[in-house]
């Protein structure tokens, strides 16, 4: 299996994990945004830190949309998981670990 099967099978398995958590609530819009808000304060950047350097590379994110999605009432995109990842040094599969961590 290459790693982009692995990837999208790793996804859709921690969308299907937290299925159950997101018809309990409704508002919650992404599954990334804990873990995006774990690192950021591990890397210790602010948010308006997080969404310069997004901007930096071509990522039209302003700090109160990181809010948003930390908070998970703002979806993200691929693209911006990607670059947000990059960003905090860390892989797509571990902004996909919400519980284990936090």
């Amino acid at each position: 299996m290459n790693t982009t099967h692995y990837i999208i099978d790793f996804v859709i398995e921690s969308i299907l994990k937290h299925n159950k958590d997101i018809d309990k609530d409704m508002n919650v819009r992404n599954i990334t945004g804990l873990s995006i808000k774990y690192y950021r304060k591990l890397r210790q950047l602010t948010q308006d830190e997080l969404a310069a350097k997004l901007n930096v590379i071509g990522i039209n994110i302003d700090r109160p949309m990181i809010s948003r999605i930390e908070c998970q009432s703002r979806e993200i995109t691929d693209i911006e998981i990607i670059a947000i990842a990059k960003i905090l040094n860390v892989s797509v599969e571990e902004l996909f670990k919400e519980g284990e961590k936090l």
